[in-house]
Parts: C-alpha cells; sequence; structure tokens
C-alpha cells in the first residue's frame, strides 16, 4: 500500500483529481445529510431554489446551493470519467515508453 506522498510523485495529475471528486463528493454530501440547516420546508426571499427529496419531500434552498447540489452530482460523473480517462492514458504512455 502506497501514501499519497507517493501517489502524488507517481501520478500527480490523477492524485490532484482524485482529491478534488473527494472533496466535492463530501461537501455535496454534507449539505445534503444537514439539509434542514441549509434550507427550508416553505419558499421565502433566501431560499428560493426547490429539490426534491425522496418521499416528495421538496426543500429550498439558497440558488447557489441548490445549483451546486444539482449541477455537482454531474460534475462528480464527469471527474470520474476524467479520472478514469487520465489514469488510462496514463497506463497507456507508460506501456509505450516500456516498449520502447
Amino acid at each position: 500500500m502506497t501514501t499519497l506522498a507517493e501517489d502524488f510523485k507517481e501520478r500527480p495529475v490523477l492524485t490532484i483529481l482524485l482529491l478534488v471528486w473527494v472533496a466535492n463528493f463530501s461537501v455535496m454530501w454534507l449539505i445534503s445529510a444537514t439539509r434542514s440547516r441549509w434550507a427550508t420546508h416553505t419558499p421565502d426571499s433566501i431560499h428560493t431554489y426547490p429539490i426534491r427529496y425522496k418521499g416528495s419531500v421538496t426543500y429550498y434552498f439558497h440558488p447557489v446551493l441548490g445549483a451546486y447540489l444539482e449541477v455537482g452530482f454531474w460534475v462528480m460523473i464527469g471527474g470520474l470519467a476524467v479520472l478514469f480517462v487520465v489514469e488510462w492514458l496514463r497506463q497507456k504512455s507508460k506501456k509505450k515508453r516500456s516498449d520502447a
């Protein structure tokens, strides 16, 4: 098992992307898990962004947080795809160098 420092030396781009992905996931999870602190059940002048949760419960978030939660999911999926592509390209170039 390698440490984060060893991984960073071997593949810095992948490590940075992975850390950003984990940070994004953590912030999204924390906002969703503590949504009663960030949102209301009825819209008001500040909380105008509706997000429907399981059980048809709608919470109204501040527009910035609401957009972050909705767009952040797709950013996480795209970020995961980027992680796979970066690692695939790294493995491909590593194999090419070892063949030469």
